[in-house]
């Protein structure tokens, strides 16, 4: 299933997971956010703004169901939080490619 990120505002958390890569193969770190929703969609946080982006397909429900949990006192602060909006990183008016978009959160 693709979906745009104004299909995901005003939907709630229910579990963050992670994988954090300690070298991916080319020398870098890599660390990736799975979110899942009340409807039970889960997304990676996307780059773009108008860019279609797949939700609980099997490759990301696997890598999901082997990602790590947040430590419970963590989950608490975002679990049943609604999502207002996604904002994403410009420099001199053009996007930043290398940057995932930010997240806001109720309250």
């Amino acid at each position: 299933m693709k979906v745009v990120i104004k299909d995901l505002i005003g939907l709630k958390i229910k579990e963050i997971r992670f994988k954090y890569v300690n070298d991916n193969g080319y020398d870098f770190q890599e660390f990736t956010t799975y979110i899942k929703l009340n409807n039970d969609l889960i997304f990676t946080i996307p780059y773009y703004y108008d860019e279609e982006f797949s939700v609980f397909d099997e490759e990301i429900e696997e890598e999901y169901l082997n990602a790590q949990h947040l430590p419970k006192s963590i989950l608490k602060l975002f679990q049943g939080k609604e999502i207002v909006d996604f904002h994403f990183v410009f420099f001199e008016n053009e996007s930043c490619e290398l940057e995932k978009a930010i997240i806001e959160l109720e309250g």
